[in-house]
């Protein structure tokens, strides 16, 4: 039987016991340093439960704001301001900028679900959800910068009660890096040690958490990842494989 030289294995008993063989038996280095955030729409019916979460979501509202559902491609003129809105809101962030995927909303549409927030008639945010096997990926929640504050708790309340109402049983946010990098098996000494202080630098600087954060107040909940590889792996691995060696 052929084994892959890396690969990422999600946390539970079944990747549990993945995770042993691999790296008990087989002798790969496995470390964790991302995670998932995901939920069950169904186990909850008070999705952001936090006082201050609620209070936002009602000011939201009671500023005219709005989201409906679109199950096809929004026409030309939506699609044209929300361009304009996702170029205004790249240009207004600020310091460091970490993202592992572009923001493409237009692409493969037939398997996306479209959250559009309007405030009195003009768009302000957008939700995208992304068909997977069990359920979906919140694959974008964005709020451009002429939004209320509270745009993004009821973009994704809303998101998750019609999931709820349809029967959907798994919303992903798909995996994002965890703030600190934990060696698991086979990685020890003091080059470990060093980049797992690096790595909690660098995510503490470019404020990896704070996406988790809010998704929390969701009911999300963090599951670790496993990140595995072994002394045969691509280059790109074997470079990091020989560093924690």
């Amino acid at each position: 039987m052929s084994v892959p030289q890396a690969g990422c294995y999600k946390s539970g008993i079944e990747t549990h016991e993945a995770r042993i063989i691999i790296g008990k038996k087989l002798g790969w280095s496995t470390l964790r340093c991302v995670r998932e955030d995901h939920l069950d729409p169904t186990s909850t019916s008070d999705t952001f439960a936090s006082r201050d979460a609620k209070k936002n979501i009602q000011k939201c509202s009671q500023s005219g704001t709005t989201v409906t559902k679109h199950h096809v491609l929004p026409d030309v003129t939506d699609r044209e301001e929300i361009d304009r809105g996702i170029k205004s809101w790249m240009a207004s962030r600020r310091g460091w900028q970490v993202a592992t995927d572009s923001l493409r909303p237009w692409l493969d549409h037939r398997h996306r679900i479209y959250f559009i927030a309007r405030q009195q008639g003009k768009i302000v945010g957008l939700t995208i959800l992304s068909k997977i096997n069990n359920g979906f990926v919140v694959k974008n929640c964005i709020t451009f910068p002429s939004s209320p504050k509270g745009c993004s708790e009821l973009m994704l309340s809303t998101t998750i009660t019609d999931a709820r109402v349809t029967g959907v049983r798994l919303l992903t946010f798909s995996a994002s890096a965890a703030e600190r990098l934990e060696p698991i098996d086979n990685l020890s000494g003091w080059k470990v040690n060093f980049l797992s202080t690096i790595f909690h630098q660098i995510a503490s600087k470019a404020g990896l958490s704070k996406r988790h954060t809010f998704r929390a107040k969701s009911g999300a909940r963090d599951a670790p990842l496993y990140v595995a590889f072994s002394s045969e792996a691509p280059p790109g691995l074997s470079a990091i494989y020989k560093l924690m060696k």
